[in-house]
């Protein structure tokens, strides 16, 4: 910021100069600042190990709530009943983040669930901003070869005909009543394809191909596995898919692709809310700054995930620090007390490279 702003190297920008310019600085310019960071991991090829069948990077859609009000915020803010019929006010924003087998989430692309006005007769939704996210996503990204994943709630007619549009394919979680009628055909198919289904280390699987659902064809896969924290000490998966699904692919489908949609809750939004970061912390009281402020957020934790999955500190970090909060809070104490020569950090070069599980 000193930079930036040409205070010296001496002098800080006061706070209100800060929300002065998160106020007035469209988010596009920070969308796209992170844009370019991922393109530059892609064009260097840093993040090749992690694809899907050594092609598609695994992209997973999922919203978050940020902020909650007892009062309105703003006019764009989303409004909700509680069960006791109090009012309570709130905004979410839906990320695409790129997930690597290693723990990595590398945020992709935002899209703030936001009404229009404050009377609006049909709020927006997590669906609707999805839908705007893909769109963003495909500008950006357009030759990008990804692989969608979602929870159950994307299990439907509008994301199925966006990722055929551009060309995607995709892993969704399926619930008995997500789509039915495609639940109901897989139970009653399974009993006469016996050739497909494989056992594979305490792992069932079962499968069914080109299931019809108004013109578009959806495979169904059924993962069952030992689980004692369950009282019926078993966990079961089921995914829908655009792959064909075999017995040389199965594993890797369920394994390395439907599996790893949930690390966006974990690595993704609860490191965000309870590991330092403060992503339910109201850091600009406008509402536009708010929103760059959470998109610097994301920028910032990409940078974090660089350090702490790169190769140098997997080697150095247990001898010269002990653990990667202490690696971040040496970082925070330099930038605190200590004055960063420019010249010599331009000058420098580095090379990330990643290991392929956190292991």
């Amino acid at each position: 910021m000193n930079k930036i702003c040409g205070t010296g190297l001496e002098e800080s920008p006061h706070g209100d100069t800060l929300n002065y310019l998160m106020c007035n600085l469209e988010t596009n310019q920070l969308s796209r600042f992170r844009a370019r960071m991922i393109e530059r991991l892609l064009r260097s090829r840093c993040l090749e190990k992690f694809r899907l069948f050594g092609r598609y990077y695994l992209i997973v859609f999922d919203a978050t709530c940020i902020h909650v009000f007892k009062e309105r915020h703003c006019q764009h803010c989303l409004r909700r009943k509680d069960s006791c019929g109090k009012y309570y006010y709130y905004h979410c924003v839906v990320e695409a983040k790129l997930v690597c087998k290693n723990g990595m989430l590398l945020s992709l692309g935002t899209e703030f669930v936001e009404n229009e006005h404050s009377d609006v007769d049909k709020q927006d939704c997590e669906l609707r901003a999805a839908y705007r996210l893909m769109e963003k996503l495909k500008k950006d990204f357009p030759r990008l070869p990804i692989c969608f994943l979602g929870d159950s709630l994307y299990a439907n007619q509008t994301v199925f005909r966006y990722c055929e549009r551009y060309n995607w394919q995709w892993i969704i979680n399926f619930k008995p009543g997500s789509i039915p009628n495609v639940h109901k055909e897989f139970l009653s198919l399974l009993p006469v394809a016996p050739e497909n289904r494989l056992i594979c280390n305490d792992q069932r699987f079962l499968w069914i191909d080109d299931i019809d659902h108004e013109g578009h064809k959806i495979n169904l896969l059924a993962c069952a596995e030992p689980d004692p924290k369950k009282p019926e000490g078993i966990r079961n998966f089921t995914w829908a898919t655009s792959f064909n699904i075999n017995p040389y692919n199965v594993t890797a489908l369920a394994n390395e692709g439907g599996r790893l949609r949930w690390k966006i809750e974990n690595e993704g939004f609860n490191t965000q809310k309870n590991e330092g970061f403060g992503l339910e912390h109201l850091y600009g009281e406008y509402y536009n700054a708010m929103k760059n402020y959470y998109l610097l957020m994301q920028s910032a934790h990409i940078i974090y995930q660089l350090i702490e999955f790169g190769w140098y500190s997997k080697i150095q970090l247990d001898d010269n620090f002990g653990s990667i909060k202490n690696l971040v809070r040496n970082i925070l104490h330099s930038l605190l007390y200590e004055l960063i020569v420019w010249d010599e950090m331009e000058a420098r070069s580095m090379q990330v490279r990643f290991l392929l599980d956190s292991s």
